[in-house]
């Protein structure tokens, strides 16, 4: 017998009315955006609200663009395959382009946002690295404040961050390099689509007045999100990355990192993951560049 979970939909039309909603029904209410996660976890009912406040009826949270400031800020709202289209047209932030596709498919990608997959918080979050390769930046706001946080200190462990229950994340800020940039991400998985990853690498590479800058941060393979300074100091000013300093750095990413093991893969084939990945990630960057520079 299968029993349905009963739960109240609210649709404000103002980010006001939805704080306020929130605070309402504090410790009952959960917000909602595209849903493809939190529609999932209440089918399995690993949650279970009382209270869905729908946010796709408010206008501001479905903005994408580049500020004054040299910001890209990314609404509530904004899909994957909006983000995505923007990028590309833009020629700007591919390693967060690249993540975008490789998420789920097509289809669900026109429902699924960037803000949903950090709110999300699980380690296998697609979107995650290439925005801890930018030192992007997460907009909180609640009926009392307006606060931000950077996404490598929003997250706090799996399926846990900093999110209170009044409060809602109204953006994403993504800083635009100022210099020639590029990047990338690559991730391993069972199958060629809709998987979850089981391991994953972003790779960006900056360069300013002839010194280059490298940034790579891992998923699927740590609690929380983290960035391989180790490696990114040992490739800082290196122009070309000889075959040994690329081991290098992926031994120093191996290092970094503390996967677990579960039903989507081993401990062990996840450290292997990581060493190929970054490899692999270096690589790619570099010939990127390359067409850029």
């Amino acid at each position: 017998m299968i029993c349905m979970m009963n739960f109240e939909m609210l649709r404000p039309k103002t980010l006001e009315e939805a704080l306020r909603m929130l605070t309402n029904n504090e410790g009952s209410s959960v917000p909602k955006s595209g849903g493809t996660d939190l529609l999932v976890w209440m089918k399995k009912r690993t949650i279970h609200p009382e209270v869905l406040v729908d946010l796709s009826r408010i206008k501001e949270l479905h903005q994408l663009e580049i500020t004054r400031d040299g910001n890209l800020s990314i609404g509530t709202n904004v899909t994957l395959n909006e983000i995505d289209t923007f990028l590309r047209e833009q020629e700007i932030l591919s390693a967060l382009s690249d993540a975008c596709e490789s998420h789920s498919d097509y289809t669900l990608r026109n429902k699924a946002t960037l803000v949903g997959n950090v709110c999300a918080s699980v380690p296998s979050g697609d979107m995650i690295p290439a925005l801890c390769c930018h030192d992007a930046i997460v907009e909180i706001v609640s009926e009392e404040e307006t606060r931000q946080t950077p996404v490598l200190e929003f997250i706090i462990g799996p399926k846990k961050n900093v999110l209170n229950p009044n409060e809602i994340v109204s953006r994403v800020l993504v800083p635009l390099p100022e210099v020639t940039s590029t990047g990338c991400y690559l991730k391993s998985t069972r199958r060629s689509a809709l998987d979850l990853a089981q391991a994953s690498v972003a790779c960006v590479i900056l360069c300013e007045n002839g010194v280059t800058e490298y940034r790579i941060s891992c998923g699927a393979v740590s609690p929380r999100p983290l960035r391989v300074t180790e490696a990114e100091k040992l490739l800082r000013g290196k122009s070309t990355l000889s075959s040994s300093l690329i081991e290098h750095a992926a031994e120093l990413a191996v290092e970094a990192v503390n996967p677990i093991t579960d039903v989507r893969s081993s401990r062990e084939y996840r450290l292997e993951m990581i060493r190929e990945l970054t490899k692999r990630s270096l690589i790619l960057c570099q010939e990127r560049f390359k067409e850029v520079a």
